[in-house]
């Protein structure tokens, strides 16, 4: 497995992550039951990107959903481009 090096900036940004949706699902877990194939009790992915993107807002860019012609077929979730 190749591992890399994260940059300083999103790894304080996660560890943030890691907190604030603890605070959160500590207030708001379990999810009442609802329609879906778990029964509405899932986490969706779009909530961690939006507590990532809320997080990082006031240093980067942010994107979510990006697209490009090239690769029609291929999204990405998120993007965040530093402030320069």
């Amino acid at each position: 497995m190749n591992h890399c090096k994260v940059p300083a900036l999103l790894n304080e940004a996660l560890k943030t992550l890691c907190a604030s949706l603890k605070e959160d699902l500590s207030e708001f877990w379990p999810a009442p039951e609802g329609e879906g194939y778990d029964g509405g009790r899932e986490m969706h992915e779009a909530n961690m990107v939006l507590h990532l993107g809320a997080i990082l807002k006031d240093n980067a860019h942010i994107y979510t959903e990006v697209s490009t012609e090239d690769h029609p077929n291929k999204d990405i979730d998120f993007v965040a481009l530093p402030h320069e």
